[in-house]
């Protein structure tokens, strides 16, 4: 039952300003922004305090969660002495007798860290996940497992040739623990793991978009480029080295052509030695064009060189960003599939 304009809420109401207590006797969810020492604890305290005295709550109804043990320590304290300064009121009604109840029952609050209430919670249902309910948690020394774990694991597949060509010449064991310990551990769970499959098919997808969308813009700027070229050329007027290097380029490359999007999706499933010369050739000719010496006066027709040059630097760098996730696309596959196999592994292993 609610006891508005009770004792207890008018102790509240006289211990806060209008605004603190708005959030306060707010029934919806509230967010409180402020800065440090602007009584965001104090709020809490009495919103606290609030919905025990004048709503009616129960001690071991309301969850308080904080970031650190000790700011759980500090909230466990604050919030005591307001019930017990409520309870502590001369003239006593059913909203005082509610504080009283609460010192009584303190022991069932539940004002912890966001961890231990996550582990609380694992341990009441982690016999939905195989999970024995007295496991332990040692985060330094599930790292620590997870990593030998690791090694293990890369030692067994030490003969894939893609896990060679992965790590190279790096150190194995630091390269093995970085891959397989930080990618599982840190970002998958039991209840959530990752779908590597899943993951791979959406990079592809995206991949494929991005080759699509680079070379169409690569294909009209070359024809930009060759327009503003042969405008200049009419004029026979340039004798800058940016001009000379330029009417040298186009010489010998007339047309740049880039595979179809049918032939680079291929390569997602296997290596193409033929697509990859011909993708290595797209990127040699256009890493010429935007190596041209383009030192020159900023103005007239010239300056159009310029613009052109430094726009083909940016172009380029896109494009070989692209071309080099393509030609990497085989190895990022079969590195996927050890990883979803040694998260099984790990996760195996953490349920017993």
């Amino acid at each position: 039952m609610t006891l508005e304009n009770s004792q207890a809420e008018k102790l509240i109401r006289s211990k806060t300003n209008e605004e603190q207590f708005n959030a306060v006797q707010m029934l919806k969810n509230a967010v409180v922004a402020a800065g440090a020492g602007s009584g965001k604890t104090r709020v809490i305290s009495y919103r606290y305090a609030y919905l025990i005295c004048v709503r009616g709550y129960k001690v071991s109804e309301i969850l308080t969660l904080t970031f650190t043990d000790k700011a759980a320590t500090q909230m466990h304290e604050k919030i005591y002495e307001v019930l017990k300064e409520i309870a502590q009121h001369k003239e006593v009604d059913a909203s005082i007798q509610r504080a009283k109840q609460a010192l009584e029952d303190f022991q069932d609050a539940r004002i912890q860290t966001l961890d231990s209430y996550a582990s609380s919670i694992v341990k009441n249902q982690g016999r939905l996940y195989g999970l024995s309910p007295d496991f332990m948690i040692d985060l330094e020394k599930t790292r620590e497992e997870a990593e030998r774990e690791a090694l293990q694991f890369a030692l067994e597949h030490k003969e894939n040739q893609y896990l060679k060509n992965f790590i190279g010449t790096q150190n194995f064991e630091s390269k093995a623990k970085s891959l397989f310990a930080q990618t599982i551990d840190t970002q998958s769970s039991l209840s959530k793991a990752i779908n590597f499959e899943k993951d791979f098919e959406k990079q592809k997808k995206h991949i494929l978009h991005e080759y699509g969308t680079i070379t169409k813009k690569i294909k009209d700027f070359f024809q930009t480029a060759f327009s503003i070229f042969n405008e200049i050329d009419d004029k026979k007027e340039m004798t800058s080295a940016a001009y000379k290097n330029l009417a040298l380029f186009y010489q010998d490359n007339t047309e740049l052509v880039f595979p179809p999007l049918d032939s680079i999706a291929s390569f997602f499933h296997g290596e193409n030695k033929e697509l990859k010369q011909e993708l290595y050739a797209c990127l040699k000719v256009f890493y010429a064009f935007q190596k041209i010496d383009n030192r020159t006066k900023k103005e007239g027709p010239l300056l159009d060189i310029k613009n052109i040059i430094r726009e083909s630097k940016i172009l380029y760098a896109e494009l070989s960003s692209i071309i080099l996730y393509i030609f990497n696309a085989p190895t990022t596959q079969e590195l996927y599939k050890l990883l979803s196999l040694f998260q099984e592994k790990w996760n195996t292993k953490k349920r017993h």
